[in-house]
């Protein structure tokens, strides 16, 4: 059986505990007796530039203009997009004042 504790509201996810398991400090290499479940959102946007460390600038449309939003890491397992091209992106937050993900 296992327990939430959490709220949606203003958090970034909730861990999930089997209820009769013992604490144990730190985290497991894998398994275990916990299981983390982050609240994520998706957004498609444009990439503007490629960066050195395997990452790309983003952009989005506001009308007819490019507007800034942000960088992201490109996962080893994945090419490297051109610029120019849409990638879909899997973000934990997004800043409204800086217009970054």
């Amino acid at each position: 059986m296992l327990v939430a504790r959490g709220s949606i509201d203003g958090k970034e996810g909730v861990v999930f505990k089997e209820i009769d398991a013992p604490f144990s400090a730190g985290r497991p290499n894998s398994g275990g007796s916990q299981r983390k479940f982050k609240f994520v959102e998706t957004a498609s946007f444009g990439v503007t530039g490629i960066n050195q460390a395997r990452s790309v600038t983003l952009g989005l449309h506001d009308g007819d203009t490019l507007v800034p939003a942000g960088k992201v890491a490109i996962p080893q397992n994945q090419s490297i997009p051109v610029i120019g091209s849409v990638v879909e992106v899997r973000y934990l937050y997004a800043y409204r004042q800086s217009g970054a993900i």
